[in-house]
């Protein structure tokens, strides 16, 4: 049953993150009819990329507690950032990608996390 509740997880967060950081994005950057937009960025990255990513680094590090939750955030922050730098040639020529993807990767991490510790009850 575990593989299906890690699935709904990913899930789960792919939506939920997907929305809420588009709204966060959208209204320091944009103005809110930008969520539209915003929202499509953001979930196509999050599925294609962060969800794998993700996975990986909560496969890899199996601490629940607070040193373990602190550096799975840190690596979700370098992940996404390093993402950008590759994509973009090695120089982020756009600051705000950067920003947006390092608030997804924040959101995804909290969205996740909470769905896997307070909906299905795994430590």
């Amino acid at each position: 049953m575990k593989p299906l509740y890690t699935f709904v997880s990913i899930l789960v967060s792919i939506f939920a993150a997907s929305l809420l950081s588009a709204l966060i994005i959208s209204l320091l950057f944009f103005s809110l009819p930008a969520v539209f937009y915003v929202v499509f960025v953001c979930f196509i990255g999050t599925a294609v990329f962060g969800a794998s990513i993700s996975f990986l680094i909560h496969w890899l590090i199996k601490s629940e507690r607070l040193h373990g939750f602190i550096f799975k955030l840190v690596l979700h922050i370098a992940a996404a950032a390093v993402l950008i730098m590759l994509l973009d040639g090695g120089n982020v020529n756009n600051i705000f990608v950067l920003i947006a993807a390092v608030i997804n990767a924040i959101i995804y991490f909290i969205v996740y996390t909470c769905t896997r510790r307070y909906l299905f009850n795994e430590r």
